[in-house]
């Protein structure tokens, strides 16, 4: 977060709650940080995550259509909530972007199937046990917050804004229907 510029989030074919919800509460913790960061979507989405994705214009963050041309700029691509490499959103130029060296490839996924796959470059995959890819975020920020010479340094006033609160917990509550599939100790006291 704080070595690289220009982010490209992204997540899985035909987005759910979660999925999308992680991708912007991802993106905000990297806007804070004043870094650019464009969201890749499928040029239709459902019309229920319209308020997620008027957070992200509201907040500077651009959304780039699967269709549309992805900025030569990208120096790290994060996947959201993706369990195998097949299942990646699939966009013009996307086979380059995925082969290059030079693009750091940053994995956050609770898939844990013996079918899943890790996407991310070796030592960047934060792959666990959750209720959710955007419960897994939420730790980050919780991690982060305590590195206070950082939040400092970057003048962040505010980690958990209300935006990304509601990413996350819009996430959390997608994937667990409310809570109800909640397994773990864990996830029971994250959701609280």
């Amino acid at each position: 977060i704080v070595d690289r510029e220009y982010f490209l989030v992204m997540g899985h074919k035909n987005p759910d709650e979660d999925c999308i919800s992680s991708m912007i509460a991802v993106s905000l913790l990297l806007s804070k940080f004043s870094k650019t960061v464009y969201i890749l979507i499928p040029e239709r989405t459902n019309a229920n995550y319209q308020y997620l994705l008027n957070i992200c214009r509201y907040n500077a963050i651009e959304l780039i259509h699967n269709n549309e041309v992805i900025p030569k700029n990208i120096s790290t691509v994060f996947f959201m909530d993706t369990p195998k490499p097949d299942m990646r959103e699939s966009f013009n130029g996307s086979g380059g972007i995925y082969k290059r060296k030079d693009i750091l490839k940053i994995e956050i996924d609770h898939h844990l199937e013996a079918d899943s796959g890790y996407i991310g470059d070796n030592g960047y995959c934060f792959v666990d046990e959750a209720s959710s890819a955007s419960e897994l975020v939420g730790m980050m920020a919780f991690k982060l917050k305590n590195k206070k010479e950082l939040i400092e340094g970057h003048n962040i006033q505010d980690l958990f804004s209300r935006n990304f609160v509601l990413a996350v917990l819009t996430g959390i509550i997608g994937d667990s229907k409310m809570g109800r599939y909640l397994k773990t100790r864990r996830e029971k006291w994250f959701y609280s």
